[in-house]
């Protein structure tokens, strides 16, 4: 793909107008092994999932926000001991400001996704601006780990907008949500189930916004207790993987 262009105009060439082919969220049934959209085929769009939970044997385990340089080492330190690979969800401008951080998570055999540039709100934003905020996110990944694949987009705060679900589909995406958060691993997960950590605090501006400086108590709360988290599954029989690996 043109990044260039695709920056510019789209991956139609034109503003775009046709759908990207999603369809309405299927409910589970007895013949359905996972909760998600199915998509048709779009022109020139290819096929398009928004997933929310997957088909495999293991229980997804993401991260978002990162990377984040005091966070994401202890975050990396305890899946390295817990012999888990997880996917982290990367915001563009992290990434640009900690690229090594970035390479040790692949190293590891982790997977990456995009989180979007700034990890602004999707809805207060326009389509080109939106297409931006995917596509400054892909590149950068692109120039840091360029032979990590990125198969997924999960937009901020989960807020999915028509614009952004075109864009991650001109980009090739699936788009990743979730169906658990850290205070559901405490309890029995079904398997294929996409549970959402935290290896950061998103936007990086602390100082403009007060109240960051309370998420980033609650982020480091969170990761301390990773480990714990991590061996308590362990013992009730759950394998955590990678969203590639859950969602086939």
């Amino acid at each position: 793909m043109d990044r260039r262009r695709f920056l510019q105009t789209g991956a139609l060439g034109a503003p775009a107008v046709l759908g990207v082919g999603v369809t309405t969220a299927l409910e589970r049934g007895a013949d359905d092994d996972g909760l998600h959209t199915r998509a048709r085929s779009g022109r020139g769009l290819g096929v398009q999932r928004i997933v929310w939970s997957g088909t495999g044997e293991g229980v997804a385990l993401t991260f978002d926000d990162g990377p984040d340089p005091e966070l994401t080492p202890r975050v990396l330190d305890a899946l390295d001991r817990a012999g888990v690979r997880a996917t982290f969800m990367v915001v563009g401008e992290r990434a640009v400001a900690t690229p090594d951080l970035v390479r040790r998570a692949v190293d590891a055999g982790h997977e990456i996704g995009n989180h979007t540039w700034s990890h602004r709100s999707l809805a207060t934003l326009d389509p080109d601006a939106v297409r931006a905020e995917l596509g400054r996110t892909a590149d950068a990944l692109e120039r840091i780990v360029p032979d990590a694949p990125v198969r997924f987009f999960r937009p901020p705060r989960g807020i999915l907008t028509g614009a952004a679900t075109q864009a991650a589909a001109e980009l090739g995406y699936d788009v990743l949500l979730w169906s658990c958060t850290r205070t559901h691993l405490d309890r029995p997960l079904e398997p294929g189930s996409v549970a959402c950590l935290h290896d950061g605090t998103g936007r990086s501006e602390l100082s403009r916004w007060p109240w960051r400086h309370g998420l980033r108590a609650k982020r480091r709360a969170e990761v301390a207790d990773l480990p714990a988290v991590l061996a308590r599954a362990s013992r009730g029989g759950v394998r955590f993987v990678t969203a590639s690996d859950a969602v086939r």
